[in-house]
């Protein structure tokens, strides 16, 4: 009788491959997409870093790990892909602020600040509490050191971007004038302690704009001019035509300064090159109630070349307040929020203003307004 061969005891390579080769293949294609995973990783970590809702943290961990760089190269990045959005940009002026602080670039250091509060006094909806302290650190930190080493001008600059920033200058002036020595306040100030709040130093082109023109005057030139006394820094230039009816006309720029018990008083230096009864408006926004106030000034002191300084000094929270009550709001969340030029009406005339500061009042002096 024949045998029969047993199948099992064959092996038909015709079948497929043996598991040691599925095996071999299965191994090096994970060694293959292991780098590839590694890659991808990296990439998407690069891309991510750089978003506008997620570029936060990276520059944070860079900047704990002092990689400055890395944190400019972040930040420069979330501008980059920003897509014509905005409410990052006050956080990448703070970040930066802080690497270039962190690579000794300390005039750099301000610029970045200065940027940061100017942004968030247009757009200050979009500072949170943790921003506002940050930048109350860092900006103290740099003004105190330019101080220190003789710099009245740039710790000044430095200073008052600080209070602007922080949200609180009224509450941030009276903290600073108490903290600073004797000898150091009077490297700082020349009598009262004061932030600037804008000097036009640094801006490209006017920031004023026109807020009401009841007098149908035409705009014919609203430009930064070179520096002229008294102040011996740039200034406004607002040149209009003659009014052709009665009525207000206003010029100003916007500003971020919440009301406060505290005293303080704000101050313009301005000039007309035809004599007029020029007065300073201030204007004020209360969110909670959306109403709006103004209030104008027009005690002053003359100065060289018809330059004249306003000295505003009220008791601005216990006046909004009871004129609030009276139309039956509040003014717990009040701010100024601009601040310029009532022009009254007649001939064509430039105006100039060379300066806007907060200031802490001295004296009893008040300067009369009319709501």
């Amino acid at each position: 009788m024949a045998t029969v061969p047993h199948e099992a005891a064959t092996t038909d390579t015709r079948h497929g491959p043996s598991r040691g080769v599925i095996l071999l293949v299965w191994v090096s294609l994970t060694l293959l997409l292991i780098p590839a995973m590694a890659l991808i990783r990296f990439v998407e970590k690069e891309v991510s870093q750089y978003h506008t809702s997620t570029f936060e943290p990276y520059a944070r961990e860079a900047l704990e790990e002092g990689d400055f760089e890395r944190v400019l190269r972040i930040c420069n990045g979330a501008f980059r892909t920003s897509l014509k959005r905005e409410d990052h940009w006050g956080k990448v002026y703070l970040l930066r602020a802080q690497a270039h602080a962190g690579l000794g670039e300390r005039e750099q250091a301000l610029d970045e600040l200065e940027a940061c509060a100017d942004f968030w006094t247009r757009k200050y909806f979009y500072a949170t509490g943790r921003d506002r302290t940050e930048i109350q650190r860092i900006g103290t930190e740099l003004g105190v050191g330019f101080l220190a080493e003789g710099d009245r001008e740039l710790a000044l600059r430095a200073f008052s971007a600080t209070g602007l920033g922080c949200g609180a200058p009224v509450e941030y002036l009276h903290e600073l004038a108490s903290t600073l020595s004797e000898s150091e306040r009077a490297a700082l100030w020349d009598g009262e302690p004061y932030l600037v709040v804008r000097d036009f130093e640094r801006d490209v082109e006017s920031p004023f704009e026109e807020v009401l023109n009841e007098q149908r005057r035409v705009l014919e030139e609203n430009v930064i001019e070179p520096a002229e006394a008294p102040s011996g820094t740039r200034h406004v230039s607002i040149t209009v035509s003659e009014s052709k009816t009665e009525g207000r006309n206003w010029y100003a720029v916007q500003v971020h300064i919440p009301l406060s018990r505290e005293p303080f008083g704000l101050r313009v230096v301005a000039a007309s090159d035809e004599p007029c009864a020029l007065r300073v408006f201030v204007g004020y926004w209360f969110e909670l109630a959306r109403q709006a106030a103004v209030t104008t000034y027009d005690q002053s002191v003359a100065l060289d070349d018809n330059w004249r300084r306003f000295d505003v000094e009220r008791d601005f929270y216990a006046e909004r307040e009871a004129y609030a009550h009276r139309m039956g709001y509040t003014v717990t969340d009040g701010i100024i929020n601009r601040i310029g030029l009532d022009v009254p009406p007649g001939p064509a005339n430039r105006f100039r203003v060379a300066s806007i500061e907060l200031y802490l009042p001295s004296g009893d002096r008040q300067g009369t307004g009319d709501t």
